[in-house]
């Protein structure tokens, strides 16, 4: 091969490398977009859910400690790709404290409780760690 095509070929090669380095700006909301209102009825979803999963509902004491959010989630990409918006919506953190199957409180755990604009629960996410992960962060106008 001759040097021009060595050149050619590393200098394409270098693009290619660099271009994945790129950021992409992620799907955003229109700027009128309408969250709806907070929903009133949360803590009778919120309780309906953790009736469905904890193994003593009946012991489960509730509180909120934050108040309402809006927030907006966005899918995991490759690095250099448009991350997609999958839900934009409420949250409230919640402490959950139940029994576990000795009998005795486990402790309060933290869970962000995801609710659509039409006031459906969406999502229940334990902890800040997994609301990051699930690539959810507080909306901010941009």
């Amino acid at each position: 091969m001759g040097l021009r095509v060595k050149f050619l070929g590393t200098v394409f090669g270098l693009a290619f490398l660099v271009s994945g380095c790129a950021t992409v700006p992620n799907e955003t909301l229109p700027e009128n977009f309408d969250f709806g209102e907070p929903p009133e009825n949360y803590a009778e979803q919120t309780k309906a859910y953790f009736d469905l999963v904890l193994k003593d509902p009946a012991s489960a004491k509730y509180s909120y400690v934050s108040d309402f959010i809006k927030v907006q989630c966005h899918t995991f990409v490759l690095r250099g790709s448009q991350r997609k918006l999958t839900f934009a919506g409420w949250a409230r953190q919640v402490a959950v404290n139940a029994k576990n199957s000795y009998g005795g409180y486990t402790g309060p755990k933290l869970y962000d409780v995801l609710f659509n604009k039409d006031g459906t629960l969406w999502n229940v996410l334990e902890d800040e760690y997994k609301f990051g992960l699930k690539g959810c962060e507080a909306y901010k106008a941009e």
